[in-house]
């Protein structure tokens, strides 16, 4: 098995996944219940338990880019200081995300890391339809 620094539960399970088909479920179930990073903004009313987000979308290689992290460490050390000074970060669970990302955007979870992944957009809609639990027993 290739040696990476995973740390977090999903980091751990996206290495293991990499190499093991049979893993797959089990990082897709990790990604969608932990909380992940990226850029956006929350507009909640003061003292409420929800609100709107809106995701910070970059424009890369001809198309829109969505980069999330499990980590801040990761974030910090990809993204241009301009960015992390002029962009305000959140966290948000995994299944919230992917329920409002555009699908037609590209995601890459902790671009420039070790433990790095990208979406296809085919991927994005399977997860936030749930469809791609079926293609994993």
């Amino acid at each position: 098995m290739t040696e990476f620094p995973a740390i977090t539960k999903v980091e751990t399970l996206l290495v293991m996944a990499k190499e093991n088909e049979k893993r797959r479920k089990e990082f897709y179930e990790a990604l969608l219940e932990s909380h992940l990073y990226t850029f956006g903004t929350l507009e909640a009313e003061e003292g409420a338990a929800t609100g709107q987000v809106t995701l910070r979308y970059f424009q890369g290689d001809g198309r829109w880019v969505l980069p999330i992290f499990t980590r801040l460490d990761y974030m910090r050390e990809a993204m241009p200081e301009d960015v992390l000074k002029d962009a305000s970060a959140i966290m948000i669970r995994g299944k919230e995300l992917f329920d409002i990302v555009d699908t037609k955007a590209a995601v890459v979870l902790n671009v420039g890391s070790e433990v790095d992944k990208s979406f296809t957009e085919d991927e994005i809609e399977d997860i936030k339809t749930g469809k791609i639990f079926t293609y994993y027993k």
